[in-house]
């Protein structure tokens, strides 16, 4: 039985593991899916999972989708000794200094681009409702999509202006997979295999999803996460 921490990217909540859950629950696992403070800072995500992580006494296979993965990249850095694999599932994965907005610019073909929605006073952001369906949720359910865009949440922009600090010594050590999502809208499959090389992902697979796989593509999403679980179960 393996242990993980499922940490959702921007505008989502633990409520978008809800389908992969069962799955990796069925297996055996035990699994942890918090809900981030979207109104708060990059350092709130941060101890956020790591609360989370404390919730099991061994360490814990951590995935960080989209946003999250500078998240779970900035908890290896802090607690490298619990994290038996850090996954990156379509997922932003800053190096040392870099922020999610840095590595934004080269993401061209988003669906995000000038569809991004600030709110008046400057302290959150939303997605453009006309393109939410497209860009996050394109080959899921209707019932999905509905479930899903009802639940968004406006989220702080801090998260995606706040640098890392990430070192050889810490961060570096820790066992990497990256997922990734061929027929992502939000992150270019192309600025994702780059980032997984420089990452130095020892393990990448692939899906043929959107950005969504949790809600498109859940069992073999799953399927990916188990068998990282136990492989390492037999270290």
């Amino acid at each position: 039985m393996s242990r993980f921490v499922l940490v959702h990217g921007a505008w989502h909540g633990g409520w978008c593991w809800h389908k992969v859950i069962p799955y990796l629950e069925g297996a055996g696992h035990s699994v942890i899916a918090p809900d981030l403070p979207l109104s708060e800072s990059l350092d709130t995500y941060v101890e956020t999972a790591r609360a989370a992580i404390e919730q099991h006494d061994d360490p814990v296979i951590l995935v960080g989708h989209s946003m999250a993965g500078a998240v779970v990249s900035a908890v290896a850095e802090q607690v490298p000794d619990r994290i038996k694999r850090l996954v990156f599932l379509t997922a932003f994965a800053p190096q040392d200094g870099e922020s999610i907005n840095d590595l934004a610019r080269t993401n061209l073909a988003t669906a995000l681009r000038d569809n991004l929605v600030p709110s008046a006073d400057g302290n959150s952001v939303s997605v453009e409702a006309s393109v939410i369906p497209q860009a996050f949720y394109h080959d899921c359910d209707e019932k999905d999509v509905a479930f899903a865009t009802e639940r968004l949440r406006p989220q702080n922009p801090a998260a995606f202006v706040t640098p890392l600090t990430l070192t050889e010594e810490n961060y570096g050590g820790v066992d990497k997979q990256y997922i990734e999502c061929i027929e992502d809208q939000v992150i270019h499959i192309h600025l994702q295999r780059t980032m997984a090389r420089r990452a130095g992902c020892t393990l990448i697979n692939s899906l043929q999803t959107s950005h969504s796989p949790f809600f498109s593509a859940p069992a073999a999403l799953a399927a990916h996460l188990a068998t990282v679980g136990i492989k390492d179960a037999r270290q």
